[in-house]
């Protein structure tokens, strides 16, 4: 008899102590803000909640359910719910969104660069010379030319060569001769002129530096390819120990995730606002891994400008 009460017992304590797990496991409802216009959704779970489908919103990219609306604390999806909880979607702009509506806007604003330096007879004719590409952006225009930025170490001439020729091809495959009208390697930076022959769009420059975590999109002609689009973030400003031929560039440099390669030098840094924050001029690899890719902030851009007596105006 001791024994079926014992166990009567036992069995009580097990159906009491279930039962306060299954009070842990009420149910909570929890409200998922989309952050997008539409209303806030309301779902009743036990234990954890179960994550939606993620949403979609045109010209922005999904980046996870939030705890608050600063967006510091993500929320755990396989954490267990203790009480009811409201989560925000962040969104991000999406670059590549904004470049299929625009493309007359940037991308015709961005040229490849190409850079003849030789040597000549006294009759004229070439006995040695090489060539090598870069890329650059329309910034200015006036009604004879067009105005293009790029970097110095693209344009630099060779002491070993007499002759540096300079062309730029736009978009739609058209070629121009091209005169250097400034360069300084301290900034890295250099302006170029050509005739204005057809219509071809002009950047707008942004009135100061993007901060750390603004989504850039990149623009330039890596390898001889005409105008690659790369987004990224911009993680911040750093000074960037390099030398590339004449080029020292000495002050705080601004790096992101936007990938470059060779020919890239020159191309444009914009923001999701599609105007032009900084000149690429530098990338930094690990056994050919990409790492980080370099630019000339636009404050930098500007006070070369300016330097330089090259009017903004557009």
């Amino acid at each position: 008899m001791k024994k079926i009460i014992c166990t009567l017992i036992a069995l009580a304590c097990l159906l009491t102590t279930a039962c306060s797990y299954l009070a842990i496991g009420d149910e909570y409802t929890v409200s998922f803000d989309y952050r997008d216009g539409r209303e806030i959704v309301q779902e009743v779970f036990t234990f954890v909640a179960k994550r939606p489908q993620d949403p979609l919103r045109e010209g922005y990219a999904f980046d996870g359910w939030y705890t608050d609306t600063e967006y510091t604390s993500p929320f755990d999806f396989n954490s267990r719910l203790s009480s009811d909880v409201t989560l925000y979607a962040k969104w991000l702009e999406d670059p590549f969104a904004l470049v299929n509506g625009i493309t007359d806007k940037l991308l015709t604003a961005t040229v490849k660069i190409t850079v003849i330096r030789s040597n000549r007879s006294y009759f004229g004719t070439v006995t040695s010379s090489y060539s090598s590409l870069g890329s650059g952006v329309i910034f200015k225009e006036d009604s004879n030319y067009y105005y293009v930025l790029t970097n110095s170490h693209v344009v630099e001439q060779d002491p070993e060569y007499t002759f540096t020729e300079y062309t730029v091809g736009d978009a739609y495959g058209g070629q121009y001769g091209a005169g250097l009208i400034a360069a300084d390697p301290a900034y890295d930076l250099a302006v170029l002129k050509i005739t204005k022959v057809k219509e071809l769009a002009v950047a707008e420059l942004a009135e100061s530096d993007p901060i750390a975590g603004e989504q850039i999109i990149s623009i330039g002609n890596p390898s001889g390819l005409i105008n690659a689009v790369n987004q990224g973030e911009v993680k911040g400003y750093s000074r960037l120990e390099m030398s590339e031929g004449k080029t020292t560039v000495e002050f705080p440099a601004l790096y992101h995730t936007a990938p470059s390669t060779n020919g890239s030098s020159g191309g444009g840094l914009f923001d999701t606002e599609l105007r032009l924050v900084g000149i690429n001029f530098a990338v930094s690899r690990s056994n050919d891994e990409f790492l980080m890719s370099y630019s000339i902030p636009i404050e930098k851009v500007r006070e070369f400008l300016t330097a330089n007596s090259i009017l903004l105006s557009q």
